[in-house]
């Protein structure tokens, strides 16, 4: 490691020291102004998502692949 990586690595050390001290300091104040922990803030605040309901439109052709009685050339993809 040369002088030049070793001044960014110590730059860079004393960056996030300085951002996470501040993003403390921010949830400190969110939670003394609000009275809820962050993780409730972010709860409350996502929306709920519908359940995805899935289906088929091609039910009806599905028996075919059921049937085990029919031939392959009917059940062919090709037509």
């Amino acid at each position: 490691m040369n002088a030049r990586q070793r001044y960014n690595a110590r730059r860079m050390a004393e960056f996030n020291a300085r951002k996470g001290s501040e993003a403390a300091a921010g949830r400190k104040l969110e939670e003394a102004i609000g009275g809820c922990s962050i993780r409730v803030l972010n709860a409350v605040a996502v929306p709920k998502r519908k359940p995805k309901e899935t289906g088929s439109i091609c039910m009806p052709d599905v028996a075919i692949y059921y049937a085990g009685y029919r031939k392959q050339s009917d059940v062919s993809a090709r037509g």
